[in-house]
């Protein structure tokens, strides 16, 4: 009630003055405290339609900031502060422009992190994972679908779980969104076309980093890091399950396990089933404690 009741002050006017500021030219970090401060107010339903008609005509002017000043300083302060914005704004209906930022975040940011360079490594890591929590907001389901199926997506998605295997911090954080978005992506409604599924295509597509269609092999890998990683685990072992349960892919699954690496696969499995003795949890699944997360791993 506070932020409604100020962002529609007629003497303050907080929104138009944020956002008229980053049409300015302000450092960058300056500018990113106005994003950040626009998404505070953007948790509001209320407001977000006024904020996504202020912030649309500056689209083109945080592209530029993104390709000729960030870039260039090898840090992306504007960039982050604008995906935690978007992750805000997308958790309610898409208002006008939203199509627009949808295709910026995916292609100029998300689809080119492997390109840039990082003053601080980690802060690609930081960026997919933003990326990621914006791409996979339920208002954008049907967009997700085609990103993935043809907006180059997919392959990416790949190349990052297999950098990220084993990793903590934000390396962690960004293969548990990358997880979580094909875990949902797995139960929507693929495009009516004839052998094209996105199970299909999650075990036909080629990973960047090694070459070769070897999906399968990355998501178990990560159902063996079930004691570091257990959300990791049930997530990855979720969508082997439904992999699982495409008669038609078996060979493909069936091949994971006949690689150099199978003793370690079929050990880390049998790790995983042994991992908890508790009983299935139930209610929030955020709320589940790791050795909960681990016992329902076990019974998928």
């Amino acid at each position: 009630m506070v932020k409604l009741a100020l962002a529609e002050h007629p003497q303050h006017g907080p929104l138009a003055l944020l956002a008229g500021l980053l049409g300015c030219a302000v450092p960058p970090e300056l500018k990113a405290a106005l994003l950040r401060a626009l998404a505070a107010f953007a948790t509001s339903p209320e407001l977000a339609p006024r904020i996504w008609q202020l912030l649309t005509p500056c689209l083109s002017g945080l592209h530029a900031e993104l390709e000729e000043v960030e870039s260039r300083n090898e840090e992306f302060p504007i960039t982050a502060a604008l995906l935690v914005l978007l992750a805000a704004l997308f958790d309610h209906p898409p208002g006008p422009g939203a199509s627009l930022f949808l295709q910026h975040v995916h292609e100029a940011v998300f689809l080119r992190l492997p390109a840039r360079a990082y003053r601080h490594p980690n802060e690609k890591w930081q960026l997919a994972a933003a990326c990621l929590r914006v791409l996979g907001k339920p208002c954008i389901e049907v967009q997700l679908l085609e990103l993935l199926e043809e907006g180059g997506a997919l392959p990416l998605l790949l190349q990052l779980l297999d950098e990220a295997v084993g990793e903590q911090g934000d390396p962690a954080e960004a293969s548990l969104c990358a997880l979580q978005l094909l875990e949902r992506a797995m139960h929507l409604p693929f495009r009516d076309r004839p052998g094209c599924s996105l199970h299909r295509l999650l075990l036909t597509s080629t990973n960047p980093r090694t070459e070769h269609p070897d999906c399968g092999r990355v998501l178990a890998t990560y159902v063996t890091h079930g004691s570091l990683l257990p959300r990791h685990a049930l997530a990855a072992a979720r969508i082997l399950l439904q992999l699982c349960m495409e008669p038609s892919l078996s060979n493909q699954l069936v091949a994971v396990f006949q690689a150099d690496r199978v003793q370690v696969l079929v050990h880390g499995f049998a790790e995983a089933l042994e991992a908890s003795t508790l009983d299935v949890p139930t209610g929030r699944e955020d709320s589940w404690s790791d050795d909960e997360v681990r016992a329902v791993t076990a019974a998928t």
